[in-house]
């Protein structure tokens, strides 16, 4: 009962976020992605709810959420790292992603924040 609880507790704060939340278990499947994510990326969660992670990104192959790769970085917070993200219209851009990861019932699960970073970076190099 507890733990129905916790869960959703959780969905209500994961949805409520400003920053975009997209959630994996521990095949890097996508398990929740509030709406800020579904903003940023331009998809319906239920269009992307157990697809793989990586179909968020422009060069999947340069990122692992877990360490089963050694050519890969190792998305690992604390820290913060900026990726080329891919919208469902096929428009890359700067992505910053920020991974948290927790033992779930059985596995390893992932909770990575999302920001798209354009604006930032599009003022940073006027600047």
């Amino acid at each position: 009962m507890l733990g129905l609880i916790a869960e959703r507790r959780f969905q209500r704060i994961a949805m409520s976020l400003g920053d975009g939340l997209v959630c994996t278990d521990h095949l890097q499947r996508i398990s929740l992605c509030n709406a800020a994510a579904e903003a940023i990326f331009g998809y319906r969660a239920e269009e992307i709810m157990g697809r793989p992670f990586q179909i968020l990104l422009a060069h999947p192959e340069q990122l692992s959420l877990t360490a089963s790769s050694q050519d890969s970085p190792l998305l690992d917070g604390p820290g913060i790292l900026e990726v080329e993200g891919c919208r469902k219209n096929g428009e890359v851009f700067p992505l910053e992603l920020n991974r948290s990861a927790w033992q779930g019932a059985n596995h390893i699960e992932h909770g990575i924040v999302v920001r798209d970073v354009s604006v930032r970076n599009f003022l940073a190099a006027q600047l």
